[in-house]
């Protein structure tokens, strides 16, 4: 009988081992749970835990951006090739579901070699979980990833908060619309600051050209702006691509007002957009779009009922 138990062990212990080296070979987290497959993206970062970390620390201690990540994809994405983007790009949007780790890899790739200047990021991103109590602040809280500390750019926010409300900094553990993209900027650039921004989608219009404004009155030369968005959710694989077109079609003639109107049937942050085309009109400048990708979370084998789509691009002036 022991000799029995001991030959049970060991196959159990093999098909543990195999079972971990297929979920690797595939790119699947080690604790990925079993009920977030087929899930919509967002919903499965609901479950984020925080635990760890005490409110009264948020500020002190920086946040670790990893926590977003699935680190293998993360890892794998890093021979991702890049594309130099005609003109000088000034703005871009990208996708912070990190399912889609290699558009996310490829945008900052991209953003480097377009503009090895960059010392400071400006990042907009949606209230995902509904937590501000206002509709448009910033936060001040450093973030880290793989042991490189990314902090909140002190001048810029000094000057925000003569402006604009500022977040309590607890609100940023969950905010994966944030939290998704440092670790890839933290790659690609050795010294650079950022400066996080949330706008809640009930954000009014004066709210947003308010802020446009602000972004317009500290733009140099070394900083940029990035709109931290996805776009078509919940929908079908078919009905997500022909949104996207449309959605496209706002990016290549600047429709603020469109985006402004958006649901998410196509973007998750279009008032943040009309913040960013009014900081356009403020500038007087009219930047062109240039697409850099366009994919579906049903390509990374998700539901091919139940998607989110991603638009990745910048915005570059002559």
């Amino acid at each position: 009988m022991r000799k029995l138990l001991g030959i049970i062990t060991l196959i159990a212990a093999a098909i543990t081992v195999a079972a971990f080296g297929y979920n690797f070979a595939n790119g699947k987290s080690s604790d990925a749970k079993s009920s977030d497959v087929g899930r919509p993206p967002d919903m499965q970062l609901e479950k984020l835990e925080i635990s760890d970390i005490q409110s009264s620390d948020v500020g002190r201690i920086p946040i670790d951006a990893d926590r977003f990540l699935d680190l293998l994809r993360f890892r794998l994405s890093d021979a991702i090739a890049c594309k130099k983007i005609e003109g000088r790009p000034i703005a871009g949007v990208v996708n912070h579901h990190a399912l889609a780790s290699d558009l996310l890899a490829r945008f900052f790739k991209s953003l480097k070699l377009s503009r090895p200047d960059l010392k400071r990021l400006i990042i907009i991103s949606p209230d995902h979980f509904k937590q501000g109590y206002q509709a448009v602040g910033f936060g001040d809280v450093d973030y880290q990833s793989d042991g490189k500390i990314i902090k909140t750019d002190k001048v810029l926010a000094e000057t925000f908060k003569k402006e604009l409300p500022e977040f309590d900094n607890e609100f940023l553990l969950k905010e994966h619309g944030i939290g998704a993209l440092i670790p890839f900027a933290a790659r690609e650039f050795s010294d650079l600051s950022i400066l996080p921004i949330v706008v809640r989608a009930d954000a009014s219009r004066s709210e947003l050209i308010k802020l446009g404004q602000k972004l317009a009155s500290i733009m140099d030369g070394q900083t940029m702006v990035i709109i931290s968005a996805d776009m078509s959710h919940y929908l079908s694989a078919e009905q997500a691509l022909k949104n996207d077109e449309v959605t496209l079609s706002w990016f290549l003639h600047n429709d603020g007002n469109a985006l402004f109107r958006a649901s998410d049937d196509n973007i998750d942050s279009g008032p943040a957009l009309l913040a960013l085309l009014t900081m356009f009109e403020q500038l007087k400048i009219e930047p062109q779009f240039t697409l850099l990708n366009h994919s579906i979370s049903s390509r990374y084998g998700g539901s091919q009922d139940n998607t989110t789509s991603y638009i990745t691009g910048f915005w570059a002036a002559e």
